[in-house]
């Protein structure tokens, strides 16, 4: 059907997708097209646990899979790093 019409599948998708939502159609808070839920969700502020500082060796708490450091050792990087860039 998209090459008679002229268009994608992909278009013709979200042309059906807009005029449901114009008629009327509320989404659902996990669809796809509304829904910041499916994106970084190794990034939320939720609390993972403790685990000590790459730096200074002080428990902290992590938030997520990629902190490795703390507080003051990252403020502390960020300021002596901040130079050589």
């Amino acid at each position: 059907m998209a090459p008679i019409v002229g268009m994608t599948r992909y278009q013709i998708i979200g042309k059906l997708y807009r005029h449901k939502v114009k008629n009327g159609y509320v989404p659902t808070r996990k669809n796809s097209y509304n829904s910041m839920s499916r994106l970084n969700k190794s990034f939320r502020k939720d609390l993972k646990g403790k685990r000590d500082c790459n730096i200074c060796a002080r428990p902290f708490e992590v938030f997520n899979k990629y902190d490795r450091f703390c507080d003051t050792c990252r403020k502390t990087a960020t300021n002596l790093t901040s130079w050589m860039l």
